[in-house]
């Protein structure tokens, strides 16, 4: 019967003793760089519009899919169907 008692108390003392301070820092850490770092490719979108069509100079039918990219920029676009 003491035995059983005693493994008890250690099971105790282990699930206390897991969120020590220094495990409890470095999870908060990492959830802030995480935050930081999806709130940085939340704005790095650039908004904008392309208009045009994007044709065949053989066949002057439209290009799907072709990419528009904005010269000396990170910008771009797929054309679609319309």
């Amino acid at each position: 019967m003491r035995v059983n008692q005693t493994v008890k108390y250690i099971m105790r003392r282990r699930k206390m003793s897991f969120g020590t301070s220094y495990t409890r820092s470095r999870l908060a850490c990492a959830v802030v760089a995480v935050m930081l770092m999806t709130a940085q490719s939340l704005f790095a979108q650039g908004s904008g519009t392309l208009n045009g069509r994007v044709l065949d100079k053989a066949t002057s039918e439209a290009l799907v899919g072709a990419n528009v990219i904005v010269v000396s920029t990170n910008l771009g676009a797929a054309a679609d169907i319309d």
